[in-house]
């Protein structure tokens, strides 16, 4: 995701489920869509990540997708929103 916004976005507080959503984009790519497009993404935790990354990061409401507490959990896309 980042690579397609050309820059880190800001992740919304980490649910106990390892789960967190994009909540802006800042300034990438996915900020401004033709025709008015939004675009959304719910990201969690990989399986085999370490429970305590989960937890170190739970504590946190919000924070760059690039910070190093939240690449410990090898996120991966769990869903895509789009609306118009």
């Amino acid at each position: 995701m980042e690579k397609i916004n050309g820059r880190p976005f800001k992740l919304g507080a980490v649910g106990a489920d390892g789960s967190a959503s994009a909540i802006g984009w800042e300034g990438g790519a996915l900020t401004s869509l033709p025709g008015g497009c939004k675009v959304g993404v719910r990201m969690v935790a990989d399986a085999k990540a370490p429970t305590d990354a989960v937890g170190a990061v739970s504590a946190q409401k919000e924070m760059l997708s690039n910070d190093a507490s939240f690449r410990a959990l090898k996120p991966k896309i769990a869903e895509i929103l789009i609306g118009y």
